[in-house]
């Protein structure tokens, strides 16, 4: 395997584990994004959770390739921990009971694939109304 195809695969294991500890530790999930339970000017939680975001962040850029700007890495980390934060709570909720099939994780990938194809196609069709 490639450096580039390793990160990929690196980048790429990150939001079923985001999803696998949501599924494994709900109570941990949960107070993790209750900001009425804990102080938001902690130093010590402002640096974590910035170290971690950094840690995403530079696992995008890896999975982008070295030479990504910091705008490009900052964008696929916010889109995969939406995706991935948004999942874990839908599934956690249970709103996807009866949505998931045998391969949730494939499913939801392929679905980011085609979401992807449709907001392309839009940006194509606006630059091309805008010129």
């Amino acid at each position: 395997m490639t450096t580039s195809n390793w990160s990929i695969a690196r980048f790429s294991r990150v939001a079923p584990a985001y999803v696998q500890f949501a599924l494994e530790h709900p109570g941990y999930f949960e107070v993790m994004f209750r900001p009425v339970l804990y102080d938001l000017e902690d130093p010590a939680l402002i640096a974590a959770r910035d170290g971690a975001f950094a840690v995403l962040v530079e696992s995008a850029r890896h999975a982008i390739g070295r030479d990504a700007s910091d705008a490009r890495a900052e964008e696929l980390a916010v889109a995969g921990w939406s995706l991935s934060h948004g999942f874990s709570t839908l599934w956690l909720q249970a709103n996807l009971v009866d949505k998931l099939s045998a391969d949730p994780f494939g499913q939801v990938a392929r679905g980011m694939v085609a979401l992807g194809e449709i907001v392309r196609r839009s940006q194509d069709a606006q630059a091309s109304s805008n010129s």
